[in-house]
């Protein structure tokens, strides 16, 4: 069938069939081409036209459908065609199947394709005319919903072009004032929502509209598609002059990051007034919210009023929820973190929430046409045009909040007013108030690092804030306990999300300790009390907390100092400033460093006296530190008090170090470094000390009192060691030092009486022969003599010692006082505390040394530090004095003997002498008797030779030769004469001569 002009026709193939016989009837089933509805002249503008109100897409159908003829009698269309084009509108592969019924068509078939590869079937029956509509079921499916929306509306919402496809189906009644659809089925993605649909319009009235939904799982895109066909791409206005009922209900629901286990809403608009008669959402990071309220958004003064119930096991989560969610938001990023890091902050919490709100008064009308005309503007006009036209008046709201949450009562209330321009601020007042038997929680909740310990004790806060946050609210927080308040009072200001404070501070407490506990700080001496009364101004600002004149009392002692603290860094607070207080705890330290038990005294194992227990795994003292402290006193203990200690305290991550370290100590002045750390367990230690000016009296005392030493140190030291305990640590120790000593001398070793043994072992010896035997035991309480009183006064002295694996080692020494000589070495092990060493006393005498050089004793040191002991062996100098006496013995024998001998050899002497006197005189007589003999001889013979001579008569010579003559008493002549020489053994001694 062709229908048209000649040139170009119309053309329709098909079948047709009439039947005029007892049942007429009519058939016809036909393929056409493709239809464009509309005059030929404007199929190019048509074809242009891009977006058409659903509204007006819906009257260009039904004209199209009036103008169909309905047949008179009963038959059948089936028609197949490629495309309509109609209303700027193209709809392919139309397939119809109807049959005429009065007024209108009884739909058994219908089916099209829509933009945005939409399918469209219906069956049912279309009214025309006056009572134009369908009712019948219909579906429509999209497989790309974007082209469907924008074909729909002007603006595609980002979540419709996420789903992969969207859809409805039901039963419809599709009329003029009223539209509904039953056993409505809804899929959105893989989100399917069942229910019901009703629009209704009585006259002038504002459409009516009530929605039942309900279903399971809807995923994020789903349910921003669903509230956009509500928007139709122009937000919440597109709302005003509507009137909804609407009711959802599914689960879970999932909005972007956050999942909803279900979501239960009742609303209702109407007069641009929206009514939320219930909504519960359940299960949102643990946490149900229930609420009604109230919203007039196109108001003159839009306001709103809320009543909600937040019920949690745990509302952290929901907390860090919110703060990823909305990071610009100081309130969720506090809450947030400080939930994390106190576990069970907000367990249990019901939180009841009353709100009211009324926003500045504005002219709707003349902003909204403003805000349309001025699209193309810049924001600065914009905003010049409306303050020029709505005068600032600020809106207000009140607030209250009451409820419990980690087993705290918690009031909250307040009121804000202004805030609409910068002339005209916005003004809070505000009131709270928070407290619990466990003061932990409230620290926790107000920033205050806090340790479920259980010791803080009941805890009241209270919270009062007044002003303007941008120029400054008059605040003051005061925290009450049964036995002290601290309280905080001053000037808050908020400005660009950035808080500062001023103002006065002040805290009371009997006892701070459970607090400091609390806040993870452990002190030694816990449980002792530790009372305060302290005060300070203050003044915080980007993360900088400043107390510029810190005083008071702590635990009795004077305090004064200047403290910073920085905030600002998301690692650990920075504390700066100097302290000066009366006395401080130097184990204290320690114990932060390596935790307190692993220092507690224990008792003593075997190989050392130090506690064994393993260092903490870190300090004990979150944060970095940097002070100039100085004390009056610094306690270390059993090592005694520094006065006037002064030190440059740095504190890292893992280590402590005392710099500039100053102090007298023992009557001598310290100075010098120590630091220490704790890498997981292991403590690493590094000391470099001086001391000096230090007597012997002051820090030297026997048990009983008794001073060993005198004498003015010197001395050096530098240690290094490690380990995991401190009987470890201690066993590792390493290093070098010595100690200069002036007038360096040692009580009890008597240097001079060494002379004074010599007299009395002397004296001993000299007793005359039989009135004593010599004891060694009398010499024993000679030797005695040389300790336990006088003194070695050895002058200035130098001692240089190592230590090596925990045990300080003297070098071999060797003192000279006069002739007395000191030897020996020391040792000092620092694990047991115990002493050793040996050594030697030994004494020179100057008229003899080589014969005396064994006079010396030995003695031994031992014991341990506090309780030393020295044992002296005598025995090498009694056997010296005793050998001594000995001798002397041995030598008054020998003398006594030679004198014996002397008297016999003066006596033979003198009988010798006598003898030889006799002998003298005898031969001295017998020579004279010679002599004169010989003179006689000689006169005789001169004589007879003078009478021969004068007689001339010859004398005649005997015979035989002549016997020689023989002189006196018959000896000869040359023996007479030998005789009267003098004979050497006869020679008269020198000591006989007169």
């Amino acid at each position: 069938m062709e229908q048209g002009p000649a040139d170009n026709p119309y053309v329709v193939n098909g079948k047709a069939l009439i039947d005029y016989g007892d049942t007429p009837r009519f058939e016809i089933s036909a393929d056409g081409q493709q239809i464009f509805w509309g005059s030929v002249d404007t199929q190019e503008s048509q074809a242009e036209v891009q977006t058409i109100p659903i509204a007006d897409r819906v009257a260009i159908a039904r004209r199209i459908l009036e103008q169909l003829p309905i047949p008179g009698m009963p038959g059948n269309v089936d028609l197949r065609l490629p495309a309509v084009i109609a209303g700027g509108t193209t709809i392919r592969s139309v397939t119809v199947s109807a049959e005429p019924d009065g007024n209108g068509w009884n739909i058994r078939q219908f089916a099209a394709d829509l933009p945005g590869r939409t399918k469209v079937e219906a069956k049912g029956r279309l009214s025309v005319g006056r009572d134009f509509g369908f009712a019948g079921d219909m579906l429509v499916a999209s497989r790309q919903p974007s082209g469907l929306v924008s074909w729909l509306n002007e603006t595609v919402d980002e979540s419709i072009r996420k789903l992969d496809g969207v859809g409805f189906s039901g039963k419809v009644d599709l009329r003029d004032g009223m539209q509904s659809i039953d056993n409505l089925e809804i899929g959105l993605g893989k989100t399917t929502l069942k229910g019901s649909f009703l629009r209704q319009i009585a006259g002038s009235a504002e459409p009516a509209i009530t929605l039942r939904l309900q279903g399971g799982s809807v995923d994020s895109n789903a349910l921003r598609a669903f509230t956009g066909f509500f928007s139709d791409g122009h937000g919440m206005a597109s709302l005003d002059g509507q009137a909804l009922d609407i009711g959802f209900k599914a689960g879970p629901v999932q909005y972007e990051d956050m999942e909803a286990g279900s979501v239960d809403l009742a609303v209702r608009v109407h007069g641009g007034r929206f009514d939320f008669d219930r909504l519960m959402i359940n299960d949102v990071a643990g946490t149900t919210l229930t609420a009604t309220g109230t919203y007039e958004p196109f108001a003159t003064a839009p306001s709103g009023s809320l009543d909600a119930t937040l019920l949690s096991s745990d509302l952290s989560q929901f907390l860090t929820l919110a703060a990823h969610r909305h990071p610009q938001v100081p309130f969720f990023r506090s809450l947030s973190a400080r939930a994390d890091n106190y576990p069970g902050l907000f367990e249990d919490t019901e939180i009841n929430i009353i709100a009211n709100a009324v926003a500045p008064p504005s002219n709707v009308a003349t902003s909204t046409t403003a805000a349309s005309k001025n699209a193309g503007k810049d924001k600065s006009a914009r905003t010049k045009e409306a303050n020029t036209k709505t005068p600032a008046k600020g809106g207000e709201a009140s607030f209250s909040v009451t409820g419990k949450a980690g087993g705290m009562k918690l009031d909250l209330s307040g009121t804000t007013s202004g805030g609409s321009s910068d002339s005209d601020p916005m003004q809070m007042q505000l009131n709270g108030t928070a407290s619990s038997p466990n003061g932990e929680t409230v620290l926790a909740l107000l920033g205050v690092p806090s340790l479920p310990l259980g010791l803080a004790g009941e805890l009241t806060a209270d919270l009062t804030m007044q002003g303007a946050p941008s120029a400054g609210m008059l605040t003051q927080l005061k925290l009450t306990a049964p036995d002290g308040n601290a309280v905080a009072d001053g000037i808050l200001s908020l400005v660009g999300g950035d808080i500062a404070a001023s103002g006065k501070a002040q805290l009371i407490s009997a006892d701070l300790q459970p607090f400091i506990a609390t806040a993870g700080y452990t002190l030694p001496g816990f449980g002792e009390g530790l009372s305060a009364d302290l005060s300070s101004d203050f003044q915080f600002a980007k993360g900088l907390l400043r107390f510029p004149n810190f005083t008071g009392k702590l635990g009795g002692d004077d305090i004064s100092a200047r403290i910073e603290a920085n905030f600002s860094d998301s690692g650990l607070p920075q504390i700066k400033g100097e302290a000066k207080l009366a006395s401080i705890e130097l184990a204290s330290l320690a114990g932060i460093m390596l935790g307190q038990d692993a220092i507690e005294p224990t008792k003593a194992g075997k190989g050392s006296v130090w506690p064994k227990n393993t260092f903490a795994v870190r300090p004990s003292l979150p944060l970095l530190m940097d002070m100039k402290l100085t004390a009056a006193q610094a306690h270390m203990d059993g090592f005694g008090t520094v006065s006037d200690f002064s030190t440059r305290l740095q504190k890292s991550i893992d280590g402590l170090t005392l710099g500039e370290l100053t102090g007298n100590w023992a009557g001598g002045y310290l100075v010098g470094n120590v630091s220490l750390r704790n890498n997981d367990k292991t403590a690493l230690l590094t000391s470099d000390l001086k001391w000096s000016g230090a007597a012997f009296q002051d820090f030297c005392h026997l048990p009983d009192g008794g001073i060993p030493l005198a004498g003015t140190v010197k001395a050096a030291l530098s240690l290094n060691g490690s380990g995991t305990s401190v009987a470890e640590l201690v066993s590792s120790l390493a290093g070098t030092g010595s100690a200069d000593v002036e007038n360096f001398a040692i009580n009890g070793l008597d240097a001079a009486s060494f002379p004074a043994m010599l007299t009395a072992a002397d004296t001993l010896a000299d007793q005359p022969t039989g009135a004593t035997q010599i004891d060694a035991k009398q010499f024993v309480a000679i030797a005695d003599k040389a300790v336990g009183q006088g003194q070695f006064i050895a002058g200035m002295t130098r001692f240089d010692f190592t230590v090596a694996g925990g045990i300080a080692r003297l070098s071999p020494f060797s003192l000279s006082a006069g002739d007395t000589v000191l030897s020996g070495d020391l040792q000092f092990d620092l694990s047991t505390l115990a002493l050793g060493g040996t050594g030697s006393l030994s004494f020179k005498n100057a008229d003899n040394a080589e014969a005396d050089g064994a006079a010396n004793l030995r003695y031994s040191i031992g014991g341990t530090y506090d309780a030393p002991s020295a044992q002296f062996d005598l025995q090498p100098l009694v056997q010296f004095l005793t050998q001594r006496a000995l001798e002397r013995e041995q030598e008054r024998v020998e003398a006594m003997q030679a004198s014996i001998v002397e008297k016999q050899q003066l006596r033979r002497q003198l009988d010798l002498l006598t003898s030889d006197e006799q002998e003298r005189e005898r031969v001295k007589q017998e020579e004279e008797a010679r002599k004169k003999a010989e003179a006689d001889a000689r006169a005789e013979a001169q004589r007879r030779a003078e009478q021969m001579q004068n007689d001339g008569a010859t004398i005649p010579v005997p015979s035989g030769g002549g016997a020689p003559l023989n002189g006196q008493n018959g000896q000869s002549l040359n023996d007479f004469l030998k005789s009267l020489e003098p004979s050497p053994d006869t020679q008269p001694s020198p000591q006989t001569q007169p």
